[in-house]
């Protein structure tokens, strides 16, 4: 009977813990630290300067888009939508643009990880914050990440 008790009792403990973390301030504060654009730009840029490249420059004018693309990613996490888009809706952020790049995240604990985590993607991520003369806007929400880069 006591090992039925503790068979029965675990599992309704570990859903009741998980389902209170899930709703409290404190899975907040575990998901969602990003917070500070400004820090993943400095992480770029260390890693830049490791590599022999000059820094990014913010770019207000990309912001719009990213603040965009945050909140769409918030449905969809993907790339569909900014894929999508024609490029004259693209460039009407930065018409001096010759090209656009995103990287997307999510869940990220700070800014370090998340920069990392690009850095080391097999895919492009790492080309979007390492080609030269590249300006960027980073926006953070919910514990979603976009950085729109443009080269």
């Amino acid at each position: 009977m006591r090992k039925l008790f503790l068979y029965l009792l675990i599992p309704f403990f570990a859903f009741f813990v998980g389902f209170a973390l899930r709703q409290s301030p404190i899975s907040s504060f575990v998901f969602n630290k990003l917070d500070n654009p400004q820090a993943a730009l400095k992480q770029i840029n260390d890693f830049r300067s490791s590599i022999g490249q000059s820094p990014m420059d913010w770019n207000e004018a990309l912001c719009p888009l990213a603040e965009i693309r945050l909140a769409e990613i918030q449905k969809d996490f993907s790339h569909t939508d900014f894929y999508s888009r024609s490029d004259n809706q693209i460039f009407v952020y930065c018409p001096t643009c010759s090209s656009i790049g995103e990287n997307l995240a999510k869940d990220f604990l700070n800014e370090k990880q998340l920069i990392d985590s690009w850095i080391k993607s097999p895919l492009d991520h790492v080309k979007n914050i390492s080609l030269p003369n590249t300006d960027v806007c980073i926006k953070f929400q919910n514990g979603y990440a976009v950085l729109i880069s443009s080269y």
